[in-house]
């Protein structure tokens, strides 16, 4: 079962952190209702977040052009998640986020 996920699309100029190119940021962690995406590479991209038995549990696309998104995680349950973020030209970058209730 894939939740449901609303994307929140932020002005560039929000953004306070300096990313190398191929960098992303998901904070809070640990996170309970919504989940900030930071990021930046020249080309699109999407993060995938997998639940302990690396089922696709969200998905969203992340945009060449914006550097930030927020996602709702308030219908996951609790639990640790691995998230892996693919750009186009860029490393893939994978990690661990928790949420909690």
């Amino acid at each position: 079962q894939k939740s449901q996920c609303m994307i929140i699309k932020h002005p560039i100029n929000v953004s306070h952190n300096v990313l190398e190119d191929g960098e992303v940021m998901i904070f809070p962690n640990p996170a309970s209702t919504q989940i900030t995406v930071e990021y930046k590479c020249k080309s699109d991209g999407e993060l995938i977040i997998f639940n302990c038995v690396g089922q696709q549990v969200l998905k969203a696309y992340l945009t060449n052009g914006n550097t930030k998104v927020s996602l709702l995680t308030k219908d996951l349950p609790k639990g640790v998640y691995s998230y892996k973020c693919i750009f186009a030209g860029c490393e893939s970058k994978m990690g661990k986020l928790t949420i909690i209730k």
